[in-house]
């Protein structure tokens, strides 16, 4: 969710479940299963992911009988290592979401007209499908995120307050209609972009557990269709709520890169103040667009001082360098612009 890069088949995926996050937009009728819930999935949106795994591993303590700890427990961690630009423990994550997954056919088996058996269902493959993406294991993450979809607009089918479900639908359809000409081996057919859109504004304004998810997409397509200033406005609506969120800061900064390069500068600059050491990756990948900030603004030192600070890391871990390989190269054709 950090540029017009992350478009194509990872990026389609990715925005299909991460926009269909927590369970449904009507309220749980278990009012503490709702508040951690509520606690938990307002910690994943602050980065408070030692806060948001105490409340969904107490979800999963006090209600063994639902999937909702486990699969918030893959999540978070999941979350956590693609935002800090950390390894995945792989092996956690795939248990937490096989015991998710038996947890839910049992549910399944007890009543499988249930909507909430059926989203949890859903919710379980749709991360399964984010998962096999950011690790680029196209054929499966295919699989299970059609699967998910499928789940989703079945229960838009039967209820009209399961507005978590026009979100992770109107995402797909707008995305998956705007990478049609790349996608031509997937089976894709006609244009939602319009239907598309007008889900997530429907979900957007509507109260649900992950109401600011269905913004935050509309944000990122706002930004696609190059309505920045409208992008721009949206985003610091929601910082007003959500203050310290990097969710919402990186898509301020982007839409700022085409309203106001100095402020972009300043929005990347608290996002990587933010991270602290905590994530080198994320270092890089912001000190590289600020410098090509300065370098749209003609700022030539700066964009200078920059490059050399990124390309002086290059070696600092395999798995580093493994995600930063194509940016490093492309500092290198920055620095080298510098002196044409």
């Amino acid at each position: 969710m950090r540029g017009t890069e992350y478009l194509g088949l990872k990026y389609l995926i990715f925005i299909l479940v991460l926009f269909s996050l927590p369970v449904l937009s009507q309220q749980y009728p278990d009012q503490k299963v709702h508040r951690l819930l509520t606690s938990g999935i307002d910690n994943l949106i602050n980065q408070q992911y030692e806060k948001a795994e105490k409340d969904f591993l107490n979800l999963k303590i006090d209600h063994p009988e639902l999937p909702l700890g486990d699969t918030y427990l893959a999540a978070t961690e999941i979350i956590k290592s693609y935002d800090l630009g950390t390894e995945f423990n792989e092996e956690y994550i795939n248990s937490c979401l096989e015991k998710a997954s038996i947890t839910a056919e049992k549910l399944l088996e007890k009543d499988n007209n249930s909507l909430w058996h059926i989203y949890f269902q859903g919710l379980i493959k749709g991360y399964n499908a984010y998962y096999e993406a950011i690790r680029e294991r196209w054929i499966r993450a295919v699989q299970s995120g059609i699967s998910a979809l499928q789940i989703f607009e079945g229960c838009i089918g039967d209820s009209i307050v399961f507005y978590d479900a026009y979100t992770a639908v109107g995402t797909y359809f707008y995305w998956k209609s705007r990478t049609l000409e790349s996608l031509q081996w997937l089976p894709f057919v006609d244009d939602q972009t319009s239907t598309g859109i007008g889900y997530l504004e429907f979900s957007a304004d509507n109260f649900s557990y992950n109401q600011y998810l269905a913004v935050n997409s509309l944000i990122w397509i706002y930004i696609d269709l190059k309505e920045y200033q409208k992008a721009a406005n949206t985003a610091r609506k929601m910082l007003l709520i959500y203050p310290e969120s990097r969710f919402f800061k990186w898509a301020l900064a982007r839409a700022l890169e085409e309203i106001d390069r100095s402020e972009s500068i300043e929005i990347y600059s608290q996002i990587l103040e933010s991270y602290g050491r905590s994530s080198p990756v994320n270092e890089i990948i912001i000190k590289h667009k600020i410098a090509q900030q300065y370098y749209l603004q003609g700022r030539k030192e700066f964009t200078r001082k920059l490059c050399l600070e990124i390309l002086s890391k290059r070696g600092a871990g395999d798995y580093n360098q493994h995600q930063l390989k194509k940016r490093f190269e492309r500092v290198e054709m920055l620095l080298e612009g510098l002196d044409k």
